[in-house]
């Protein structure tokens, strides 16, 4: 995605739903942005895991769907497909950039 179609969407996700938050992520890791790429990480989780159980709601406010699956996947996605640069075709499979995740050091892919 090139950097002014992300910047010219960001408007109007305000109060998207989780995984909302993961596809701008990947976006700007993709442009090299790593910090945007981080604010939007931890937005995609942080608003949106409810106490005790660290349950995912699908809107910031604990409304919508409860153990919002897509939310889920879409911070895995992003792990996976934006801060470890993995991109799967039909014939391949390619890393492409990896990225550390914020607060880490390291980063293993095995299997």
């Amino acid at each position: 995605m090139c950097k002014r179609k992300q910047i010219l969407f960001l408007p109007y996700r305000a109060t998207g739903p989780a995984m909302t938050w993961s596809m701008h992520s990947i976006g700007w890791i993709e442009i090299g942005d790593v910090e945007q790429a981080e604010e939007n990480f931890n937005r995609g989780y942080q608003t949106y895991v409810r106490e005790p159980f660290k349950v995912w709601t699908e809107a910031i406010f604990g409304t919508g769907a409860i153990n919002f699956i897509t939310g889920m996947g879409g911070f895995l996605q992003n792990i996976l497909m934006g801060y470890m640069g993995i991109r799967i075709g039909l014939e391949e499979l390619l890393i492409m950039n990896p990225v550390l995740l914020p607060g880490t050091t390291g980063l293993s892919v095995k299997g």
